[in-house]
């Protein structure tokens, strides 16, 4: 009876923990501005929606298409611009310009389009409760849900139309759907993992990531099947051993494979043809070119898928040369440390998972990843080997290791939501001190109670504005900017902006603004400063540098009056000339809003 009871209370908690997330995430996507992708995934996702046309987008279509899905209901008369189809001679970001006429007044728009996204982060915290409570008990199912929910970086980041929350969840459960099916073999469990897996393809091509890490544990801990769904008696009676798993995992990877065929043929709407036909001409062109620098027979080979043989869903391979074979390699401008770079630095995102993440996340996983650590070196490492099989916990270890270790190779260092979805997996495995520490109840009160409160304490500290979270190694939030601009600022402080101005009764300011949205659309009256020339309200917009006009420089004289300008910009990370508001260095900001865009009182005219 009393078994029931507790089990009862911990779900009561868990649903109490639940609701509350729920809360902060809807207030957050309620009180924040886009950030810099959310315009054009919800522009680009309805757009494909309303005509199934693929093109436009390099990316897999599925988490645009999910994040769009609401307008379908909020907006369903609403026709397309009559120059959409102008795309084709345009960039990613300039298609943004043809669909102004609907975010207009954006911040209806944007909550809407955030909503999936919600769901997705509810139920990626029900997944992580469940799983934890599976694998440590109902107690530790709470402590990872709790130590989830609280996260700044999790309330910061999953509220946002963006791609990478619904490829967050489909990645941890084809995770956990993998550990089912490992643990019981079935070809229902098979087939469901296989779905979970391609859809997750379809909403980022990072869910490939999880191929090593189910690779990994398959041979490690793993893979000695009795029975095995599909198998071939007459050739799995040749193997043994080590053979055996490699030829188990072999007809695993062939049913995922066959199952993505199918799913993608059907998200992709039947698209049928050659891959060059949806291709823009200069993505062609790119393409081809890098093709041609490929080895015989390789570059044959893909000339002719380009050109000449058809394919199903020929979009998905256009995503995937795009961003595999062009863009990823692509160089791009990222800031650390007040340094400003070309390209990725492997060691970017190991100072960002240690700035950004909660201080009290950080050393409840350490800690468990000490006592993991230990365990094998008393046990020895056969020991070691039976007991993480018998304990299942590679199986969250592993995805979270492979996950990280392959994201140091990506040559975007651009904001903790490429990290997404590690913590999902750090809040699961650093449930394990619970029934460690659990033997001793005052011990885990004592341990775990103040660091949850410290957590609790750092989200309302902060709330809403989560996205610019620093931890205390970073110095706090206020000095964020001055490590890592982009995890302070992706457009997201312009509706804080506007609430100060009119709290401030400041009618208009000067603004120079890091975001992808006219800050007009939300009532921000101003006169433009020199911001990014790629932004799509920008009055001078241009796709590239080579097409802005041949004597344009960016207008970086003093000026008087209200300054706004956004950190980024602050900084000169995009701009062409980077001291281009040096000027301001001699001026102290009245105030910083939402950590990521500074205000400066120049009415009474400027020194220099």
């Amino acid at each position: 009876m009393s078994g029931r009871s507790g089990v009862n209370g911990s779900s009561l908690l868990a649903l109490i923990f639940l609701s509350v997330f729920a809360f902060l995430l809807l207030s957050t996507a309620a009180s924040q501005g886009p950030v810099w992708d959310e315009p054009t995934t919800l522009a680009v996702g309805y757009y494909t929606l309303k005509t199934s046309d693929f093109v436009i987008n390099y990316h897999p279509p599925l988490g645009y298409e999910l994040s769009a899905l609401p307008l379908l209901f909020v907006r369903p008369s609403l026709e397309l611009p009559a120059d959409a189809a102008s795309y084709r001679d345009s960039s990613y970001l300039s298609f943004l310009r043809s669909f102004y006429p609907l975010v207009r007044n954006g911040g209806s728009f944007f909550f809407v389009g955030r909503l999936v996204s919600v769901a997705f982060a509810v139920l990626l915290g029900v997944l992580v409760f469940f799983w934890a409570s599976r694998l440590y008990g109902k107690a530790a199912g709470v402590f990872a849900l709790a130590f989830f929910v609280f996260d700044p970086v999790v309330l910061g980041n999953t509220p946002l139309a963006v791609n990478d929350v619904p490829a967050t969840f489909f990645m941890v459960l084809a995770a956990f759907l993998f550990w089912r099916f490992a643990v019981a073999p079935s070809l229902p469990r098979l087939l469901l993992l296989g779905v979970v897996f391609a859809l997750g393809v379809l909403s980022k091509f990072t869910m490939f990531f999880m191929l090593p890490a189910f690779f990994v544990v398959w041979l490690i801990v793993w893979g000695d099947f009795k029975r095995f769904p599909l198998q071939i008696s007459l050739l799995d009676g040749r193997f043994r051993g080590f053979l055996r798993r490699l030829y188990h995992f072999a007809l695993l990877a062939f049913v995922l494979g066959v199952v993505f065929v199918f799913v993608a043929f059907a998200a992709y709407r039947g698209q049928f043809g050659l891959v060059g036909k949806f291709m823009l001409e200069r993505h062609l062109d790119t393409a081809l070119s890098f093709s041609g620098s490929l080895p015989a027979p390789l570059d044959g080979f893909a000339a002719a898928v380009l050109t000449k043989v058809p394919v199903p869903f020929p979009s998905f391979f256009v995503s995937a040369g795009a961003i595999g074979g062009i863009f990823t390699v692509a160089p791009k401008t990222s800031f650390l440390f007040g340094e400003i770079y070309q390209g990725g630095k492997w060691q970017y995102f190991f100072v960002e998972f240690f700035l950004k993440t909660p201080l009290p996340v950080l050393l409840v996983f350490l800690f468990a990843l000490v006592l993991l650590v230990r365990a094998g070196l008393n046990a020895g490492i056969s020991r070691w080997r039976e007991r993480l099989s018998k304990s299942h916990e590679l199986f969250v270890l592993a995805p979270l290791l492979a996950y990280f270790i392959l994201m140091l190779f990506n040559n975007e260092n651009f904001g903790i939501r490429h990290l997404l979805p590690v913590y999902p997996f750090v809040a699961v495995f650093s449930a394990r001190v619970v029934p460690v520490l659990g033997r001793n109840k005052l011990l885990l009160f004592a341990a775990l109670l103040p660091l949850l409160l410290w957590l609790v304490l750092a989200v309302a500290g902060i709330h809403p504005n989560h996205f610019s979270y620093f931890n205390e190694l970073a110095g706090g939030s206020a000095n964020g900017y001055k490590l890592m601009v982009s995890n302070s600022d992706q457009g997201q402080g312009i509706v804080a902006l506007k609430h100060y101005m009119d709290d401030n009764d400041i009618g208009s300011v000067k603004l120079s603004y890091f975001g992808s949205i006219d800050p007009a659309f939300y009532g921000v009256n101003y006169s433009y400063l020199p911001s990014l020339f790629w932004q799509p309200w920008n009055p001078v917009h241009a796709r590239s540098k080579a097409a802005l006009p041949g004597n344009y420089s960016e207008d970086c004289r003093p000026v008087s009056g209200i300054v706004a300008v956004s950190v980024t910009n602050l900084e000169g990370v995009h701009l062409l000339n980077r001291s281009c508001f040096a000027w301001l260095g001699q001026y102290e900001p009245v105030d910083v809003v939402a950590y990521s865009i500074f205000v400066y009182n120049l009415t009474g005219g400027f020194s220099g």
